[in-house]
């Protein structure tokens, strides 16, 4: 590559390809996709061949689930895993200060942006060619022509090439990587109208296939576009911080508010003292955003506000005889922001240190490695206090709605049963969920240096422990023939943080399976006992490997026992 780039002048694609090369987290994340692309492809191999002895004879033309399955695995790695790796071209060469000596380079900005595109392209296509022998044994199994084989990669090539411009447009465009990576997902939709690829199965011509590409290729030509006319214009954009911005827009209308009701009575000032006993906490929690009185209030009132107003109209107009108040709706809403919240938080106490190169001044502090972790998480553990009012507002009046329709019913169903158990998850989820994901953003934390990664990360294992449960209840019966009663499925399924918030809408989905007898046994109960020592020990072992793995994985020297 080196040898090809002094022929063809591509210093700052080599640089790259070289820089992930030396990356750990490159070849993981190829081999992890290689996991989930070849344990797919078995699946559906399984259902393929089934148990017989002419299976191989009597499949042959069977291709087609197959095929069908490697487009959406590789499309659905495109859409989540090139916007991740496509982000951070642009931005980590700001957050550097290095983006103003490239342009300072007989390096032309078109030159930059296609080779920082070319390089991204490159990664993802090693993703890619993972499933040539997939293709190959679709091909010999039958019922695909070579043509749509051939049309399918075509249109999986346009796909990368249109979410890579535009990822890397969000690059040119924003300050720093986390920006970046926020827009990239959440303006996928624009990118969700040219994708065509299922088409693909389908294709009888040539001509169809280029009208279905067609779109996808002058969309990446107008990314490129912009991302090569915005690169200077946005080289050197001043920081802002949205967050900030956003509490500061809080401050005004709340101010006003006050002033128009009160007279300007303030109840709690910011008093600006300095710190006494713990500096970094104080740091924490008296200068940053999310850990500071006034802001969090704010936070809070945007929470609690609609709930108290669902928990007033529930209560004035709602039917008696009914346990559908607003639960379903704030669980589903405040849980979500409330672990973005928590996660975004803890992910910042050490890459925020990082990238403002001031980590050096912190590790060199005389504190004890316990001291220095729990300071830091100071803000942190102020913001959890702050997401548990509305949902432990939410536990509590469930539970007396609870009381009240059970009142009113005068007697005890199977309802009453699935909710009683529900509000034992709740506060089960209230106490341990959050610390849970406290401390598991800040083992990614000290493990990755960019925010955004660490996010990434973090939000993946938390959505791979909700899922991978009924993941493993879904094959133990499809394929082991379990039934739906035994109880190591339903052992299974109690691992999984959405069986405890949401027992009453998971166990009304299985109850005429389970039976009535299930909630009168002592099977919830053992379930509900088990998660929460499980997650509790899950807890703790996280609390204990991160300090004390903190002065080795940030290369911090500590004295010897007994020394200060």
């Amino acid at each position: 590559m080196t040898f090809f780039a002094k022929i063809h002048g591509l210093p700052l694609l080599t640089k790259d390809l070289i820089e992930q090369a030396a990356q750990r987290r490159t070849y993981v994340l190829r081999v992890a996709y290689a996991i989930v692309l070849y344990a797919a492809a078995l699946w559906v191999y399984a259902d393929i061949a089934g148990n017989g002895a002419q299976a191989g004879v009597t499949n042959l033309g069977r291709g087609q689930s197959m095929f069908a399955m490697l487009l959406r695995v590789q499309m659905l790695a495109i859409l989540i895993l090139l916007p991740g790796i496509t982000c951070g071209a642009i931005t980590s060469e700001k957050e550097r200060d290095t983006l103003g000596l490239l342009l300072l380079t007989k390096l032309s900005p078109v030159t930059i942006v296609l080779e920082k595109f070319f390089s991204r392209l490159v990664t993802m296509g090693t993703y890619q060619l993972l499933s040539l022998p997939l293709f190959a044994i679709t091909y010999g199994l039958g019922g695909v022509e070579l043509a749509q084989i051939l049309g399918a990669i075509w249109c999986l090539a346009c796909l990368t090439a249109v979410v890579g411009a535009w990822s890397l447009f969000c690059s040119v465009w924003h300050r720093t990587t986390a920006g970046a990576f926020i827009n990239a997902y959440l303006m996928m939709p624009v990118a969700m109208l040219f994708l065509p690829v299922m088409r693909a199965i389908t294709l009888e011509s040539v001509f169809e296939l280029q009208a279905l590409t067609i779109p996808m290729i002058v969309a990446t030509i107008v990314w490129i576009n912009m991302a090569t006319v915005h690169l200077v214009s946005r080289a050197f954009v001043p920081p802002r911080n949205l967050l900030l911005e956003f509490f500061q827009s809080l401050d005004r209308f709340f101010e006003e508010l006050n002033s128009q009701t009160t007279r300007g009575i303030v109840l709690v000032r910011d008093h600006d003292t300095g710190p006494l006993f713990s500096p970094i906490a104080w740091r924490e929690t008296r200068k940053k955003s999310l850990g500071t009185f006034r802001y969090l209030f704010r936070l809070l009132v945007v929470l609690q506000v609609p709930l108290i107003l669902a928990i007033s109209w529930t209560i004035t107009d709602y039917q008696q005889n009914s346990f559908d108040g607003p639960t379903t709706f704030f669980l589903t809403v405040l849980w979500p922001i409330s672990a973005l919240a928590i996660v975004v938080h803890a992910t910042s106490v050490l890459t925020s240190e990082r990238s403002r190169q001031t980590l050096d001044v912190l590790l060199v502090t005389p504190l004890t490695p316990q001291e220095l972790v729990m300071q830091k998480l100071a803000g942190v553990q102020r913001l959890i206090y702050v997401v548990s009012v509305p949902l432990g507002s939410l536990l509590v009046f469930q539970w007396v709605w609870t009381s009240y329709v059970l009142q009113g019913l005068g007697q005890v169903t199977i309802a009453t049963l699935l909710l009683r158990y529900e509000i034992l998850g709740m506060a089960l989820a209230l106490v341990v969920y959050p610390r849970v994901l406290q401390w598991i953003s800040f083992q990614m934390a000290l493990r990755f240096k960019n925010q955004t990664q660490a996010i990434l990360f973090t939000l993946s294992l938390v959505v791979a422990i909700c899922l991978l449960p009924y993941a493993c209840t879904y094959l133990a019966v499809r394929h082991f023939n379990l039934p739906l009663l035994d109880a190591r499925i339903d052992w299974m399924t109690w691992l999984s943080p959405v069986r405890v918030l949401f027992f009453r809408r998971v166990g009304e989905l299985s109850l005429t399976e389970l039976g009535n007898s299930y909630l009168e046994s002592w099977r919830p109960v053992i379930g509900l006992s088990l998660h929460a020592l499980i997650f509790v020990a899950f807890w703790w072992m996280l609390r204990f490997t991160a300090v004390r793995s903190f002065s080795r994985i940030m290369g911090r020297t500590e004295p010897p026992k007994g020394t200060r």
